[in-house]
This record gives C-alpha cells, structure tokens and sequence, in this order.
C-alpha cells in the first residue's frame, strides 16, 4: 500500500501528501492523505513550520524495531475516528526535582472536551525528566496490551509511567505498534501482507479498528482544525502551556477525470484524523485523509491529485499538477528510513503513471465513530446514496451520479465546521477597532474585496456607511485571532501608561457565554412550577408559602441571598416528597424555560450603563471570566443558557466586589458560533 505507483500527487506549500489504494468487496478506492506541522505557541493560535514528511512505515524510538512506537505510518486507507497520540518527556517543575509529578493531555473544540487523560510519573529518586514510553508502564511479555512493559514478572522494578486507574495497568500516551497482540489479534484471518501491497486488498468484514495506533481512551471525534490543547508536566520550561490549532483542514483537488465529465480540479474536503503531539519538538503534526472510489485500476493510473493542509487566513496557492510519463510499478516493498533526529523515512514520490480515471464517490465526513469495544468496520457509505454497484466500477460507464451533482455534493460535504451569526455590535468602538494593528491588517485585506449583499447587507435597507460597518466587525470577529486567559490579563498589564493611567483595552474572545438569571425571578419561577405540583405534600407547601409571603412583600428591597435559601428549600422539599408529579429534572426544565421566555436575566448598572451579567469559559481556563452585555441585548440573545461565542469586548477592571477575576469584559461585539450538525451543537 504505497504512494509509489498509485497516483501523481502534488503537495501544496507548506504540506506534504500521498495517496494509497485500497479494495474491499471488489470495488477499488483511492485515499488522499495529506499533512501539515506547527509549532507550539503558548496562549495563542500555533504558527505552521517546516512539514514532517509522509511516513511509509512505523518509527520505532532510537530507530530500534525492538522498541516502541515513536510515529506510526501515515499509509492507512482509512480511520473511523481520530487518533490523538503524543510522545516525549514528563517534566517537574523547572528546578524543581520531584519523586511524582502528574501529565495531564486535554484537547477541547470551543466548551466541548473531546479529550483529558491523566498519567502518572513516579520514581523516588527524584527526576526532573522522564521519558513517557511503554517500556517504563506496566507490562511484559505476556501482557498483550503493551508486551515491553515491566512489573508483571517476578523480580520485575515498579513501573514509572502509571495509569491513574491503576498500578497495573499499561499506560501511555503513545502508538500502540501494529505488531502488537492488542491490534494483530484484529487482523483475523487477514495475512498482513495483503494490506501493503500496492493496491490493499481489504475483506469486506474486515476490522477497521486494526488501523487506529491511539490508545482506545485517546481516540475522538474527527478534528475540526482549531482545538485548543492544554499540556501539563510536558513541556520543559512551562509547567502548563495552552496553545491551539490554528484553524487548519485538509483540502485536495482532483484532476485527469475530464474524460468522465468531472470538472479538472474538483475540491475535496478531507477529514482530520490524526493529532501527532510531538513535546520534545515542541510541535503538533495534523494528518487529513478521504477517500474515493474509482472503476478500475486505469483511473487509479490516471488520478492526479493536490492536496495540502489550509490555515486561517492563509488560502490555499492552488496550481495544476505536471503530467509524468508512465513508470515501472511499485515493487510493493517500503524503502528504509535513515537515522535521523526523528528517524524520517526518505520525502514521498509524488508521481505516478498516467491514465483515464473516474471518482464515483467520496467517503462521507464522518464525525463518530465505533468505541473499540465495538470495532468499526470499514465506513463506506450506503449505496443508495455514495456508493455504485460493483458492476458499475467494473465499466468505464459515467457515473451514477452526473458532473453536476457531484460537484454539489462536494460543495456540500466541504462547508465550513462552524457557523458564525453576528447578533448586534456597537458601531461607536469601530474607530478604536480600526486601529487596532492585528485587526488593521485584516481590514486592509478587505478593502479589495468585493461587496457580498446576502452577508454585508441581510436585511437589504441598511445605509451605505452601516454596510461598510457591518462588514468590517464581521470582518475582524471571522478571522482575527482570539485570546486565551493569560493573553487577555497582558492587554490589561499593557493597556497601563507609565503614570498609572488605564484605558480598557479591545480584546477577541471565543468560548461559552454562559447566561446569569435574576435570583428572585428564579424564585418565582419556582413557586409557578413547584406550587400547583406540591399536592398533599406539606413540607413543599410550607417552603412554596414561604417563598410567596417573600414575594408578596411590600418592601421593594429583597436580599437576594434570602431568595436562593428559599429556592433551595422548595427544591430540597420537593425531590424528599413521597408523591410528586414531575421529577426534579422535570421541574428544572420548566423553570429554566420560564426564565428564557420571559428574558428573566440578572441585571447590573455598572460601566456606566445597564447590563445582562454573564460569564464566559474560555478554552483551558480554570475560572469563568465575567462579561456585562447592554441590557437592550436581552431580546436579541438566543434563548439558551450557555452558547458559544466570538466576541469583541473591553477588557475592564472587576466591576463587582464579588467577581473572582482580575478582568470583567463589556461586550462591544458579539458573533454566535454554531455547528454544521445542526442546533443541538450550536448550544445547550
């Protein structure tokens, strides 16, 4: 299964590529794989450097077979989720020697934490760095899930790599090596060897998870290209680095299929399906991969592909690929790789003989996948809608589905991730977003770009000035680049002049807005829902008498502190209550609707005007930063609790005595992020 032979294939800049072919159930496929490298930032979006080359095969640490798994082969047909794998040291405290010392791995997209893995480094002699491999965790021989492991015979040292679940349990961040019992038991009956010919031969039941190298608990929803990733007791000098990705998805585009009416340079949007975390580089690999499916091997022949891994900001340089004369065919045998600092093999050929070629299909952007209890099997899509009959591929027919569906389909599959909503913005902070120099540069950009009515004027009677308006916040929330925690608390370090005078510094902030209700309007919410359901239950109906006789008083002023006490009575009564009619979520539901209904927000005249008091949960943080939006908002929000965000804001001084944050920001701008999945990911 080689890049060799198969198809020409170019790289865009800053990129390598490949592509391997694969059959299953005699139909053929072809799989484009693609890969960029970027360096860690702290605090800010990662910076893309020179591209780890496509790997044919396994690299093994110290280029040593015996040895574990460094980096795995990137010639895999296909993964049906993503595999997050990091290698490198565990590292204490700078100057600081320590006998236990805890690694931590998150990876987050906006508030949903797709993964937090824990490891354990132990050794009482004290270390300030260790090696995080399988031959320090536990193991052996006779232990199928990491055979180079220690502890588990007689007269064995204690393991120093350590599951948090368990002593004695193999533990790592690593690749598991396909020779391993853990994954050659799932090859079956399969002989290895079919699957690195040059075309794979795959069964039609063959197990799928055979290709995933990620520990069962490390593998997650394919990447959207701009997770956040926080890392803890794994960099040298920095006991916590949060960094993120920054906006990257793979991209191809297929060429030599005119013949078969597909347009030359048809796009493809490829999933992201690896996340190589390399903490002794201090850089993070991404490696995309789809797959399609052709009629024979003359159009695998003809298949030319570019393909290249996109960054915000930083639009693909497409060209078309050089035709190259025919060669001899792989000789399906993987070259070695020389020793070297990552112990690369030698850079990819990307040419390959020409021919006829068709693509009667792509595979679907999946976004789940199978536990590994429960195996995938290969994900090819149903016929009825992605895949022809085997008699069909084995034609030179058109196909199924004509030039200009498949264009449409294509144009589908590759919509963006994400969704962006621009809801309100204050157009008097546009002259100090303006000279801001990140966002400046931005908007330079956007003066040669043309007017786009449906984005730039959506309700088709704004005036020219508020068009102009409109589009550069628009401008500046889509692709300017938003701070993390520590980067907001230096803009208001930095916003002091030398004579101790502040003036709030501008900011960009992505995450979850999470909404704050008014205490006695939540109390009275309660007492609506809880009263007519008490029943004969006295307890409830001593709390929701209680709670009336508060909200009936005359006096105007109410601690509010009072009215959570009594919340919390009426809610401690009613889930003790033998016989109720609705369960405690039940009620719950019902309250929190009433208060979204009826915009029942907290309120606070502070920074000079009245405002919705909310919080925001930034990527990584382990504190929630308050946020003041204008009270006029209040109809404009969407009517959920917690939402994600982009939003433009000024980064103040506390404003309340009671905030446990040095910073409280006042929107001045705010965009809703949603996903392609539909609402039920756009919020909750």
């Amino acid at each position: 299964m080689l890049v060799d032979g198969v198809a020409a294939v170019s790289p865009l800049p800053g990129a390598d590529a490949g592509v391997v072919a694969f059959r299953t159930g005699g139909v053929l496929h072809a799989t484009v794989i693609t890969k960029a490298t970027f360096a860690f930032a702290p605090d800010a979006p990662m910076s893309r450097v020179d591209p780890q080359p496509i790997l044919r095969e396994e690299v093994h640490h110290g280029d040593n077979p015996a040895r574990s798994v460094r980096f795995t082969s990137d010639l895999v047909p296909y993964l049906a989720r993503a595999d997050v794998l990091f290698t490198g040291h565990g590292y204490a405290p700078p100057g600081e020697p320590k006998e236990r010392v805890t690694t931590r791995i998150v990876v987050r997209a906006g508030e949903r934490v797709l993964l937090d893995k824990s490891l354990l480094l132990k050794d009482t002699r004290g270390f300030q760095k260790m090696p995080i491999v399988y031959e320090r965790a536990f193991g052996g021989p006779d232990v199928p899930d990491n055979p180079l492991g220690i502890g588990a015979g007689i007269d064995e040292g204690e393991p120093t790599v350590v599951s948090p679940e368990g002593a004695r349990r193999p533990a790592g961040f690593g690749p598991i090596a396909r020779a391993w019992p853990l994954r050659k038991r799932l090859l079956g009956a399969t002989p290895r060897s079919t699957l690195e010919g040059r075309i794979a031969e795959i069964p039609p039941r063959f197990d799928g998870s055979y290709f995933q190298a990620a520990p069962p608990d490390q593998r997650i929803d394919f990447l959207r290209g701009d997770e956040h990733l926080l890392l803890e007791g794994l960099h040298p000098s920095l006991p916590r680095l949060a960094t993120r990705l920054p906006g990257a998805r793979g991209v191809a585009r297929l060429f030599g299929l005119s013949a078969f009416g597909i347009p030359e340079g048809q796009p493809m949007q490829l999933c992201t399906d690896t996340l190589r975390i390399d903490g002794d580089e201090q850089r993070c690999t991404v490696v995309c991969r789809r797959w399609i499916q052709l009629p024979h091997e003359e159009a695998l022949d003809a298949l030319r592909v570019v393909a290249g891994v996109e960054v915000a900001g930083e639009p693909a340089a497409w060209f078309e690929p050089q035709r190259r004369a025919a060669g001899p065919p792989s000789s399906g045998k993987p070259a070695h790789a020389p020793a070297s600092t990552l112990a690369l093999p030698p850079e990819v050929e990307h040419a390959a003989p020409p021919g006829p070629a068709l693509p009667f299909r792509t595979s679907p952007p999946s976004t789940r996948g199978s536990e590994f209890a429960a195996p995938p099997r290969l994900p090819l899509p149903p016929p009825s809608a992605l895949f022809a009959s085997n008699a069909a591929a084995e034609t030179t027919a058109a196909p199924e589905v004509q030039p200009p569906a498949f264009a449409a389909a294509s144009q589908e599959q590759a919509a963006p991730a994400r969704m962006l909503d621009l809801l309100w913005f204050d157009a008097r902070s546009l002259p100090r977003i303006r000279k801001q120099p990140a966002w400046r540069k931005i908007l330079e950009a956007l003066a040669d770009e043309p007017l786009d009515p449906d984005i730039d004027d959506p309700d088709l009677g704004l005036e020219p000035a508020e068009v102009e308006e409109r589009r550069e916040i628009f401008e500046v929330m889509a692709h300017g680049e938003p701070l993390g925690e520590q980067a907001i608390l230096s803009a208001l370090r930095s916003a002091v002049r030398k004579d101790g005078r502040f003036v709030a510094p501008l900011v960009l902030v992505e995450g979850e807005l999470v909404m704050a209700f008014d205490d006695i309007e939540a109390l009275r919410a309660l007492v609506a829902v809880v009263g007519p359901l008490a029943g004969g239950d006295e307890r409830s109906k001593e709390a929701v008498a209680a709670a009336r006789a508060y909200l009936g008083a005359a006096d105007p002023l109410r601690d509010r502190a009072a009215a959570r006490e009594l919340a919390a009575a009426i809610e401690a009564a009613f889930a003790q209550a033998k016989k109720r009619s609705a369960a405690p979520a039940e009620v719950a539901s019902r309250v929190e609707r009433i208060l979204l209904e009826n915009r029942c927000y907290e309120r606070r005249a502070v920074l000079g005007a009245r405002h919705l008091r909310a919080s925001l949960r930034l990527p990584c943080a382990d504190r929630e930063v308050p946020v003041y939006v204008p009270e006029a908002l209040a109809e404009v929000l969407p009517m959920f609790t917690r939402f994600s965000v982009r939003m433009v804001a000024e980064a103040h001084l506390p404003a309340e005595e009671r905030d446990g944050h040095p910073v409280a920001l006042r929107a001045v701008g705010i965009t809703r992020v949603g996903r392609g999945e539909g609402a039920g990911s756009v919020a909750r």
